[in-house]
């Protein structure tokens, strides 16, 4: 993978899941206000604690032409930073806690995820195995089980063929990363017809702000399409193939993603997005 698309990924794999808490909007008390609270202090916070993260081990490793290829070819940069100033004990604290941080991880896009969906099955065929929720816990259970039984299922396959503990989990991020920026170039295409298209909602001067986004956000992803090393060289493809799945579920029902739309609105008492 070429050094500037592998600083892409984990730059965007490090905030992947920020827009998470809009999916728990159900679950939230005014979620009109605390959905984009918790989506704010989600980038800031996340910010912060990189630019201190990315501080410290410059520091640690030195601010020369030495320290900069060390911190480079290192493979664990905090742990072999507690290992050097402090001791053993610590550096198996820190990979310990980068343990949990990567099973928060999953267990934050799991839930995410589950939750979409729920929400996505309702009002269709799928209603009764993945559109209902627990009686018990108010849980998508349902959905919930898919989501693990993928994500589980998928670890545990590149586990068996070979794959090493460290790309199994990086080899899923970088997938979906890549997914994650056509979605949020969608996003902000979306963005630009809702605010400045179909009806002047913000002021025009605005419009740059999505577009700076969309220019972003597509050089980044020339940048893990061309010039890859295998496996990273297959990626795009598996994304594209998942993409055009996608639209093609789309194209075969024009009326579903409106339906389903439709649907929600209804059961949270808003209006229904025009068709």
């Amino acid at each position: 993978m070429s050094a500037v698309g592998g600083a892409a990924v984990f730059g965007f794999l490090s905030f992947a899941g920020f827009e998470g808490a809009a999916s728990l909007g159900e679950e939230t008390d005014n979620p009109r206000r605390e959905i984009p609270r918790a989506i704010r202090n989600a980038v800031i916070g996340s910010g912060v604690f990189y630019i201190l993260c990315i501080l410290v081990q410059t520091w640690g490793f030195g601010a020369d032409a030495a320290g900069a290829k060390a911190f480079s070819s290192s493979g664990a940069p905090l742990g072999d930073l507690a290992h050097s100033y402090v001791g053993s004990w610590m550096s198996d604290l820190i990979n310990a806690g980068a343990t949990v941080s990567a099973f928060a991880s999953g267990l934050g896009a799991a839930t995410a995820g589950a939750r979409i969906l729920f929400a996505l099955s309702r009002h269709t065929r799928f209603e009764n195995a993945l559109g209902r929720a627990s009686t018990r816990t108010g849980a998508p259970a349902g959905a919930l089980t898919v989501v693990l039984i993928v994500g589980v299922g998928a670890i545990i396959v590149q586990r068996i063929v070979g794959v090493s503990a460290v790309n199994a989990f990086f080899y899923p991020g970088t997938l979906g990363v890549l997914s994650l920026l056509v979605a949020y170039i969608v996003t902000n295409l979306g963005a630009i017809n809702f605010l400045f298209v179909k009806a002047r909602r913000a002021p025009l001067y605005e419009i740059v702000l999505p577009i700076l986004g969309i220019i972003f956000l597509g050089y980044t992803i020339y940048k893990n399409v061309s010039g890859q090393v295998f496996p990273y060289s297959r990626f795009p493809l598996v994304v594209g193939v998942w993409l055009v799945i996608g639209l093609a579920i789309v194209l075969a029902t024009p009326r579903l993603a409106s339906r389903i739309g439709a649907a929600l609105a209804n059961d949270e008492g808003l209006e229904p997005p025009a068709s």
